[in-house]
């Protein structure tokens, strides 16, 4: 899948194109392109949250160049 496919890609309610956007540059800077399969993958993850958690994943991912979605890392100051 191109990014440009990637960034176009329908999202789900609960994601907003904002963060999808800074995920997918990140990936394709990294040169770990998303296939169709991984980013049902990563919805399926993202759908059994709420809104901002969700988009708070999605930017902690960006944040430190993950290749997927986790937990949030809440023990940032230790």
């Amino acid at each position: 899948m191109t990014k440009a496919q990637a960034l176009k890609i329908d999202l789900p309610k609960n994601i907003i194109r904002e963060c999808w956007v800074g995920f997918v540059d990140m990936r394709y800077s990294i040169k770990r392109p998303l296939t169709e399969r991984s980013i049902k993958l990563i919805f399926i993850k993202l759908n059994k949250i709420d809104k901002a958690l969700a988009n708070e994943i999605l930017d902690q991912s960006t944040m430190h160049c993950w290749q997927g979605v986790f937990p949030l890392k809440e023990d940032w100051e230790n």
